[in-house]
């Protein structure tokens, strides 16, 4: 088959699949939409409420992130929502500014709906811009089947893990066209902008999530730095500026909330600003039997903090700073017993009922693990796809450390599932690449050698 040829049946194939998969998106939405009132009715932790009482805030007193008292008093949320993550109250807020109608539950459920398919669309559309058509088509029509409205579809924060898992998946095919430069520059600009956007509110909606993907962002940036060998000084301020980027992603919560407090001067809130690490990790250690009393229970926390240091109230600093010394301390004197609870609950995550077919995802991964080697032939340049497969199955591994190191539930980790999906999509693009694009990555690749 001469190149025209199959260049114009690809083009057709992907132009009539992201139709297809792009409609299917719509409607998944719209009925998810209709369901939100009855879904509404579901219960939620009191954390559900206290965003309510916000965005009724916003509505009120033209404000983000606070909660209206007693004659009109503006209090930060963390006091009123403690040991929370932001950005569903952030999203909450300025959706209840465009309606004039009371803020309610509901509400609650069509923002994290939206959540779930803005991460979908944006993860393919990433795929697309950095040279992977097959991957994003496949993302979007798979990702819309399973993750609009989810698989938990409530008006609590597990209803999103599904978008904020897209999230911090949508920079790998960003930082791998870093190091091959296949694509124009204004796709990897656009690519850049929206991995930096995406991480930012992963952070936001949920700290542990968005920290994983910071961390492996970052990993591989540095990778992509070191296989690249710059040269010039041009390039190294362009890794200086992702750096900097970085940092000011981790720093995003306590940004936004110091210019709330500026903007109207209020003082300085009671209660940590975030989640926190430091409680999930000591709690973690007591999902397990344990010599130490530890259950994993915020009520036994706060009284471990309290026995410490009766300043240490649970949700203030300073009860993150006796959970961390705590944790510290049992790691330095009790490392084998720690290592004992870890290994059982890393048996625990791997037998978590994730499944395909009734078959669990390890298996998926096992599979796909075995494939890479064929797929990396040191006789010839490795395409995108696998690369990117590559970088994906580490931070899925990094995301299911969750269980071993918190709690291993599947509903806090049932987004693994898409996850092993995105796998086999890349799989799938890699073959598609090998079907219609050989001469022409070919020749990108001279290309990128020239440049590089």
């Amino acid at each position: 088959m001469e190149k025209p040829v199959r260049q114009k049946i690809k083009i057709l194939l992907l132009a009539f699949g992201f139709a297809g998969a792009g409609t299917i998106w719509a409607r998944r939405i719209t009925r998810a939409l209709e369901q939100a009132p009855s879904e509404a009715m579901a219960s939620t932790y009191r954390r559900v409420d206290w965003w309510i009482l916000s965005a009724r805030c916003a509505q009120l007193r033209k404000v983000l992130l606070v909660v209206c008292g007693p004659q009109n008093k503006l209090y930060p949320i963390e006091d009123v929502s403690p040991m929370d993550d932001r950005g569903h109250g952030l999203l909450a807020d300025m959706v209840a500014l465009t309606q004039s109608r009371p803020f309610d539950k509901a509400d609650i459920v069509r923002v994290n709906i939206w959540i779930n398919a803005v991460g979908i669309l944006l993860l393919a559309l990433v795929f697309l811009l950095c040279g992977m058509p097959w991957a994003g088509f496949l993302s979007l029509m798979v990702g819309s089947c399973y993750g609009i409205p989810g698989p938990i579809m409530s008006a609590d924060a597990q209803a999103t893990f599904f978008g904020e898992y897209c999230l911090i998946i949508l920079p790998i095919p960003w930082v791998v066209q870093l190091a091959y430069h296949r694509i124009a520059r204004w796709r990897l600009i656009i690519a850049g902008s929206l991995s930096w956007a995406a991480l930012t509110w992963a952070l936001l909606l949920r700290e542990a999530i968005g920290l994983i993907g910071i961390a492996c962002t970052g990993l591989f940036v540095v990778i992509v730095f070191l296989y690249s060998k710059p040269k010039t000084w041009k390039i190294y301020c362009r890794y200086g500026f992702h750096l900097f980027f970085g940092i000011l992603i981790l720093m995003s919560n306590s940004i936004i909330l110091s210019v709330r407090d500026r903007w109207l001067n209020l003082p300085p809130a009671y209660l940590i600003k975030s989640h926190g690490i430091a409680h999930a990790f000591h709690q973690g250690l007591g999902t397990e039997p344990n010599s130490w009393g530890i259950q994993y229970d915020d009520t036994n926390g706060a009284e471990a903090a309290i026995k410490i240091n009766p300043q240490a109230i649970f949700g203030t600093p300073l009860y993150y700073v006796e959970m961390r010394r705590l944790y510290l301390d049992i790691l330095r004197r009790y490392p084998l017993q720690v290592a004992a609870i870890y290994w059982r609950k890393f048996k625990k995550t791997l037998a978590l009922p994730l499944q395909f077919a009734g078959i669990s995802i390890m298996w998926y991964v096992l599979g796909v693990t075995c494939a890479l080697p064929f797929l990396l032939q040191p006789s010839r340049s490795p395409s995108v796809s696998v690369i990117v497969i590559l970088a994906m199955e580490v931070t899925l591994g990094v995301f299911l450390l969750q269980g071993v190191f918190i709690i291993p539930r599947p509903i806090f980790l049932y987004p693994a599932k898409f996850g092993t999906l995105l796998l086999l999509m890349g799989l799938a693009d890699a073959g598609m690449d090998w079907v219609f694009d050989r001469k022409r990555r070919r020749s990108l690749d001279s290309a990128s050698r020239e440049r590089s």
